[in-house]
């Protein structure tokens, strides 16, 4: 499967834990990020749905993958 698209969710402060978003193509989408153990506000919970939703009817058969490290 061809991950077209990734939304990693969760801050992480540390350099040593910070992706290199090169090793995705660069489609990482960071910027729904909130602390870890704490949940989104639902503001951030509707944005992130438009725009997961935009990038899907973009491109029907576009694979979106949501990470968030806490869930390791």
């Amino acid at each position: 499967m061809e991950i077209n698209f990734i939304y990693i969710i969760c801050k992480c402060v540390e350099s040593e834990r910070q992706y290199d978003y090169s090793r995705f193509n660069n489609n990482v989408c960071s910027e729904f990020s909130f602390e870890d153990h704490n949940p989104p506000t639902i503001k951030m919970i509707l944005a992130f749905c438009q725009h997961a939703e935009k990038q899907l009817k973009e491109m029907a058969d576009r694979t979106l993958v949501i990470h968030c490290k806490a869930g390791k």
